[in-house]
């Protein structure tokens, strides 16, 4: 079972990595240099800027349901016995529990999101999904085949060859996951997971499967497993190249640009709203 590699990068100060410790591209690292700038990329890897994610409640809650179901892997939660954190001895507690790097829970909320997560449990089993017999929190460490980019990620769940991750959302309506693609970076993220197996298990490629298990936070609790058709898949693959590309320039040249100064045009939606309006009926769109 010890047949993809691990890897645990070393966080570094001021931005200054040894030769050992060239950051690696994460898919989700890739998302962000594609949908903002090499600059936001920069900030938020941890071996570079190193600016902390701020966390929300929807994604406290989220990674709550993913730690039960899956582990807590990386993220470790402290159960905390209050009825809020009002109280002088509640913040008290929750100030320890954030300074041992810890993620502080109310237990009602705790025990709530077990219930939840037993309910999604069942509704994955009548779905043919099963969280057993495979590899939690399975981190990978690859080359790109294309760019030789030095890469990294931490896959859901692997039963090799099959690739699970777990997304919690409003919805698990298909549509509205196939919405989410572009936002969030799903097809990027299957093109570099599926690459990452593929790359450390040769024998395996074309067999690779992955597929998103979206699970909803409210009754009725809905599971949908969701595969990326090859349309995705492409669009994924092409991104993900693209990144790896951008990510290799940036390093060499250790420059980092944001999204410097632009002319914008108006969308065709914004230029057929100010058609319908009083005066500007005339517009010339040359």
């Amino acid at each position: 079972g010890g047949e993809v590699l691990r890897h645990r990068g070393c966080r570094a100060r001021g931005g200054q990595v040894s030769e050992k410790e060239v950051p690696r591209l994460s898919q989700s690292t890739a998302n962000i240099l594609l949908n903002q700038s090499p600059a936001h990329a920069y900030a938020h890897h941890k071996l570079l800027g190193n600016v902390a994610k701020k966390s929300t409640k929807a994604l406290d809650l989220g990674t709550l349901i993913d730690a039960i179901l899956l582990g807590p892997g990386k993220k470790k939660f402290r159960v905390l016995d209050f009825d809020n954190f009002t109280t002088k001895a509640a913040k008290a507690a929750k100030a320890d529990a954030i300074a041992a790097d810890e993620i502080p829970v109310l237990r009602e909320k705790y025990e709530e999101a077990e219930e939840v997560c037993i309910i999604l449990r069942d509704k994955m089993y009548e779905k043919g999904i099963s969280l057993s017999g495979g590899y939690r929190h399975h981190e990978v460490a690859w080359a790109n085949p294309a760019t030789g980019v030095l890469c990294r990620g931490e896959l859901d769940y692997l039963d090799i060859p099959d690739i699970l991750d777990i997304k919690t959302a409003a919805s698990a309506k298909p549509d509205a996951f196939a919405r989410s693609v572009q936002s969030y970076g799903y097809d990027v993220q299957a093109a570099a997971y599926i690459e990452a197996v593929e790359s450390v298990r040769p024998d395996l490629i074309g067999r690779v499967t992955m597929r998103f298990v979206v699970c909803e936070t409210e009754p009725p609790y809905a599971v949908t497993p969701i595969t990326l058709d090859g349309q995705f898949r492409a669009m994924g693959s092409a991104k993900w190249f693209a990144a790896c590309t951008r990510w290799k320039e940036c390093l060499a040249s250790n420059s980092w640009p944001d999204y410097g100064s632009a002319t914008v045009s108006p969308k065709p939606w914004q230029l057929s709203e100010a058609l319908g309006l009083e005066g500007v009926s005339e517009l010339v769109i040359e």
